[in-house]
């Protein structure tokens, strides 16, 4: 994810490649963290449920 906000940050932000590239480590890489772990964490709490509904929605 480092990549592409390397590469698209500065296409709708306006900031300069310069300034995204200082902002990677100490801005970016812990957004990206908690965001891929809440995502995680999302998917696994509603990975169960949602399969066993689709399931018992087929037998219908």
């Amino acid at each position: 994810m480092l990549f592409w906000n390397y590469l698209i940050t500065p296409v709708y932000m306006g900031y300069p490649r310069e300034a995204v590239a200082e902002l990677l480590i100490p801005v970016f890489l812990p957004f990206n963290l908690m965001k891929g772990g809440l995502n995680a964490a999302f998917t696994m709490i509603l990975y169960k449920p949602v399969v066993t509904a689709f399931r018992c929605a087929h037998l219908l």
